[in-house]
Parts: structure tokens; sequence; C-alpha cells
């Protein structure tokens, strides 16, 4: 017993002399600790997938936080730390966006440190304001505190994904799509209720230096939280085993990669040679003999680059790759006249043999300087265009979504390339559909961690709505999830590729959209904590 209390006491001496470090740091070995431990961060996310990595990030980062207060101005050190950790989390994971830059590198050559720099500096100012706000919420070296660390960036992320647009991307809750069972939680709380999980995990273990508390209250965050995620892994675990994947009998997919690479997409000489590709690989035989001919065919996004819906040569070339008794979703630009003026549109439509169109849907979450310039009046004379738009923007999409398909046919949830990363933003739709296709391009980020990110951020919807994931990229990565977020079969990354499934069925066990109305699981897990941290500032 002695000899257990001995080793008890030496390892917690030498965590509290770990947290010791941390908290004297200062200056720029401050900032530096800061973003080190943010970057580290990154690694519990798709594609590396390091979980071990989620609780050294944010224990050294609460550490950090804890020494603010020490200085002479914690409030704007505490703000300082928060930016840095922040900015570390952000750089490491957004690099890639540089690389939609290198597609006219001699128009856009000089924003390539703007993009690598600015964008993850602005987005690092909301956790700026989240250490600030649990600095104010509680003193350090408290359980208190890491409450109120815990619920201010938990509620810091939720607005990072809603106000101006939201940009929910990587998401610390996404480290547990690491473990499949685990995540299944997404269908319980949605992926900001597993983002409050994740950040309570990820800084547990800095209580264990709390050396003012008693070691059961050092230990009882990391033994909660450890509890909660065991028992949801082995629900999860259940709920994989009692509902293996099953398809419908009456549907094959079929998923054309074409592999254009981005400078050819819209170079006028190569149009009609990239449609006639993408005509060859649908109508390709199975690869299995004898195996049935897909009745829906799928391109990604803008993979036409006519206007389908208004331009007659264009869908009676593109019925070719519609089967006889079969549809051709595919994405292309739309145009629609307006009392003079012209409004452009990123779309998906349905295609039959007959070239009739079947449905259409206009993208509604456009992509800020990609897909429209915000403040074009003042921005586009400094030389900054959007993108993929150009000197001119995409419009919205309205809300009133019509069917893709015909009636006889299981209807999809549309959802166009970055759309896919929005949590509960589709959640009014999902009980009209009965799978989500995702087209992309993706071509924009080359051989980089952003496609993998994006493919699994959009697996996540798949846990959330219950509905199975068809996802199709230009350049990867295109692939199969079931409702429970197993990836059935996926492309390799700048490779052509056909890929021909059953679909998938559905499940009605997706309590966060069957039963919740968006995002309430999260808002209900930040209010139980917030009473916790009101009692435990009492006590």
């Amino acid at each position: 017993m002695t000899s257990l209390s001995t080793l008890t006491d030496r390892c917690l001496g030498g965590i509290e002399r770990m947290a010791e470090w941390c908290a004297s740091r200062r200056g720029w070995q401050r900032l530096l600790a800061a973003f080190f431990f943010g970057a580290l961060g990154v690694l519990s996310l798709p594609p590396v997938g390091w979980l071990f990595t989620l609780p050294i990030s944010w224990t050294g980062f609460i550490w950090l936080l804890d020494g603010a207060d020490r200085h002479a101005r914690p409030r704007l050190t505490q703000a300082l730390t928060g930016w840095a950790f922040g900015f570390g989390y952000l750089c490491l994971g957004l690099y890639w966006i540089t690389a939609a830059l290198f597609t006219d590198i001699g128009k856009y050559w000089w924003l390539v440190p703007f993009a690598l720099t600015l964008l993850p500096a602005a987005l690092a100012l909301f956790w700026a304001i989240a250490a600030l706000l649990a600095g104010r919420l509680a003193p350090a070296r408290t359980l208190s505190r890491f409450l109120a660390i815990v619920i201010a960036f938990s509620a810091i992320e939720f607005l990072r994904g809603t106000i101006l647009s939201g940009f929910p991307w990587n998401l610390p809750g996404y480290a547990f799509l690491s473990v499949l069972p685990v995540m299944q939680g997404a269908a319980l709380i949605g992926s900001y209720g597993m983002t409050v999980l994740a950040i309570a995990f990820g800084g547990a273990a800095a209580c264990f230096a709390y050396s003012g508390q008693s070691i059961r209250q050092c230990c009882l965050p990391f033994a909660v939280t450890l509890a909660i995620i065991v028992a949801l892994g082995a629900w999860g675990q259940w709920r994989l085993d009692s509902h293996p994947t099953t398809y419908r009998k009456d549907v094959v997919v079929r998923l054309v990669q074409p592999n254009i690479a981005q400078e050819n997409k819209w170079e006028p000489s190569q149009r009609r040679p990239n449609l006639d590709k993408l005509i060859d690989l649908s109508n390709r035989l199975p690869v299995v003999e004898g195996a049935d001919m897909p009745n829906i065919t799928i391109w990604p996004e803008s993979a036409v680059p006519y206007a389908v819906a208004v331009d007659e040569a264009a869908r009676q070339a593109v019925s070719l790759a519609a089967k006889d008794d079969g549809v051709l979703i595919t994405g292309t630009p739309h145009r629609e006249y307006e009392a003079g003026d012209v409004r452009y549109f990123n779309s998906v439509v349905g295609v039959d043999a007959s070239a009739n169109i079947t449905g259409r849907y206009d993208k509604v979450k456009l992509v800020p300087f990609g897909e429209f310039l915000p403040l074009r009046s003042w921005l586009q004379p400094l030389g900054l265009d959007a993108i993929a738009a150009g000197s001119a923007d995409f419009s919205r999409g309205g809300n009133d979504v019509q069917p893709l398909l015909p009636d006889n046919m299981p209807q999809p949830l549309a959802m166009v390339c970055y759309e896919a990363i929005f949590p509960g933003a589709f959640l009014n739709r999902v009980a009209a559909s009965d799978w989500i296709v995702n087209v992309t391009n993706d071509a924009w980020f080359g051989n980089t961690a952003g496609p993998y990110q994006h493919f699994h951020i959009a697996r996540t919807r798949a846990i959330e709505t219950g509905l199975p994931l068809i996802r199709v990229a230009n350049t990867g990565l295109s692939g199969v999830v079931d409702a429970y977020g197993r990836v059935l079969v996926t492309s390799k990354l700048g490779q052509v590729a056909v890929l021909d499934m059953p679909l998938p069925e559905k499940t009605t066990a997706a309590f966060s959209s069957v039963f919740f109305p968006a995002n309430s699981g999260f808002f209900l897990i930040v209010s139980v904590l917030l009473m916790v941290l009101l009692f435990t500032r009492k006590t």
C-alpha cells in the first residue's frame, strides 16, 4: 500500500512539474508553446487520426492558460495564449487552402502568404475569445476552470461554424472518427456534442496537476470523461454489430471520378474531350462479370462545363451517360435571366436517357472568396476575385428544394462541395430523403490533407442523419459510406476511378436528426455543464 502511495505521489509530482513548466512560460516561449500544442491537436483528426495527441494538446494548453493569471496583464495574456493555440491548430489544419491559388499562380502568387496565415489568424480570434471567457468564468488551477474551458471552447466552436456564413472545418469532435464506435455518439448529440466530449477528454488530464485539490477531485474529470467515452463506445459497438450494412435491391449507383486537372477543366479546347471521357467511363461494363448495370450514374461537381438545364445540345450529350431506366446526376453551372440580369448557380441536375431534366438543386451555402467575393465593390479594385466565380458571383439557391430524381427512385439529399461540412444545416430535408449525394471538385487542393479531411467530415453527416453517403469527387476521394459511417468503398486520390455499388439502406436510428431539432443535443450538454460549473463555483 505504501509503495502504491509513493508511486502515485511521484507520478503526480512529475505531472505538477510539467504543468509548472508550461505555466511559467513567458513572451515568445509562451506563444510558441501554445502554437505547438495547437498544431499537435490537428494530428488527432483525419487523415492522421492519432487520438493520443488530443489530451497532450489540450492539457498543455490548459496549463499554459493557468499561468496567464500570474502576469501583470492576465486578460491580455489569456487572449494571446488562446489565439496562439488556435493559430497553430488552424494553420496546420488549413494549410492546403493555399494549393487552390497554384491553379493560377501567375495571378494569385501574392496571396499565398496571406492565405496561409491571415485566414487561420482571423479564425483564431474565436479561440482567443474563448480563452478570455474561460479566464473570466473561473480561477486558475480549479475544476471550475476546467469546466469553463470546456464550455467556452465548445460554444465558440459552435459560433465558428454558424456566424458570418460559418466555417466548421476540423471540429475537435472529428478526432473520434478514428474510433468509429465512439463516433456513433454523433447520432445522439451531433458533431458539436462530440466536440464538447473531445475537449473534455483532451483537457481532463490537466486536473491531475492541481495539488490544491484532493486526489479524488483531481481524478474526477478524467474518470467521468473516460467513463462516458467507454460507455458511448460500448453502445456504439453494439449499434454497429446489430446493424450490419444492408443494400437496396432496386438501385445500383456508379461513381465516376474522371481525374481532370483543374487547369484543363474550363479550357475551351478540352471541354468536349473531357465530356467524352465522362461518357465513356459511365458506359463501361461492370467490373464484376454478370453484375447489374447501374441505374444511377453520378458525376462530380461542375463536371459539365455547359449549363445543362438550359442548353439542349449539352443535355442531349450528357444523356448518353444515362441508362434506359436510369438517371445521370451531375454537377453543372446554371444560369437564369431576371430583369435583364444574369444569375449564376452552382447546381446539380438529374438527366434521364431521353434528355429530360428530372430535377435540379442549386447550392445554398457558397464558399466566400471561392464562389463569391464579399464586399466586391471594395475588394475587386484591389485585384481580388472569387477564384471559382471570377468577375461574376454565384447566387445562393432557394430554400424550396424540389426532388432531384423521378418518384419511383430513392430521393437524395444533395450537397455540393463544402455544404457537407455543416452539421445540422439540412436536417429539414432528411425526412424526405433516402441517401446523401455529395458532389465535389477538390482538384483545387491537389495531393494535400484537404481532400481527406473533406471526405471524413462529409462521412460524419451519414452518422448524424442516418442516411448513406455517396460522394463523388473530380480527383478524389470518392466513396460510399453507409448510414453508420462505415466506409464501404473508396477511390484513391489523383486517379481515374469507376465505382459500382448497390445503394445502402438508410436507418431511422439517428436520434440527432429524427428526435432532436438541429444541434439541440449540443445545447443540452452545454446547459448541464453550466449548471455543474455554477455548483462547483459555489462549493
